[in-house]
């Protein structure tokens, strides 16, 4: 006769915080408006749900937030420009590692403090009344201020999904038909520098940096209830990845340039084991990629009734 395992553990815990926003706005002209901002963000703890690490508690994280912004707009209405600034100052901040003391597998802990700081520009052009402009810009410094000694991060580890630059730009034309109607076509261009797949070095590999472009051609119909369209994503059929880890260590002499030996995540102190995983107890022989969608061209249709 079999008998039932007996709960062992169990507890509970209320996280709680204030979360202020502070703004202060100067409408320094109609089309002309700066504001300055202080938010602060929450994400509350709990316990990891693994057998293994199902007593390993962690506790909450807080951010503030600091932005400094501006919205433009020239006189005649035809340029827009948005232009923020932004810090973000991490307490606690959570990360899922596989390598730390206070775990016996992967494992959700408080790995330490962290800033974010950047730009982000937003702007939009109409060149005449039926052809239009916009792109964007995003620039990003991540960094560690202080973190666990066996977290698997270091000072100078990458964050995940951090690309230092990314860039937007796109044209939108209007053709009115004398038959009725209009074609409406748009051509998109955007691009991410290289980034990190995951905050700990352990597990990280390196999304190389790539650039997509997109169009499409529509007809759309007098009283505007349908319309059909051509389409083209990834039009250059880019291939990219878009995530994964390198549980199984370098992929070098694969092909791939993931995450050579020379990687930056690698913290080895022997040179002789520069291949192998840092830490050494991240689950073994898995290396997998999230493969960027090819090229695909195809027509859709909508009506609205």
């Amino acid at each position: 006769m079999g008998t039932e395992a007996a709960a062992t553990i169990s507890g509970s815990d209320t996280f709680t915080t204030l979360t202020p926003r502070i703004a202060l706005e100067w409408q320094a002209r109609d089309n002309m408006m700066f504001y300055a901002a202080a938010t602060k963000g929450f994400k509350a703890g709990g316990t990891n749900d693994t057998v293994a690490d199902i007593n390993t508690p962690f506790q909450q994280e807080e951010l503030w937030n600091y932005e400094l912004g501006a919205r433009l707009e020239s006189g005649n209405g035809r340029l827009r420009a948005n232009i923020t600034l932004f810090e973000m100052d991490y307490s606690d901040k959570q990360l899922t590692v596989t390598a730390d003391d206070r775990c016996n597998n992967r494992c959700t802990i408080n790995v330490g403090d962290a800033t974010i700081s950047g730009i982000e520009i937003e702007a939009i052009a109409l060149i005449t009344d039926n052809l239009r402009f916009n792109m964007g810009y995003g620039g990003l410094d991540a960094e560690w201020d202080s973190y666990s000694q066996f977290a698997g991060v270091e000072s100078d580890s990458p964050f995940s999904r951090a690309p230092e630059n990314s860039f937007t730009a796109g044209l939108r034309h209007n053709w009115d038909l004398s038959m009725g109607g209009s074609l409406v076509s748009s051509a998109n261009y955007s691009y991410k520098d290289d980034q990190q797949s995951s905050g700990q070095d352990s597990t990280t590999l390196t999304i190389p940096s790539y650039d997509l472009i997109t169009a499409r051609i529509a007809y759309v119909s007098p009283e505007g209830n349908w319309e059909a369209s051509l389409f083209c994503n990834n039009c250059t059929d880019e291939e990219y990845i878009t995530g994964g880890a390198a549980w199984a260590g370098s992929t070098a002499g694969s092909g791939f340039p993931y995450k050579p030996v020379n990687h930056p995540a690698y913290v080895n102190s022997d040179p002789n084991v520069g291949d192998q995983n840092p830490r050494g107890n991240a689950p073994p022989g898995i290396t997998l990629v999230n493969i960027g969608a090819p090229r695909l061209i195809g027509v859709d249709f909508s009506y609205s009734f």
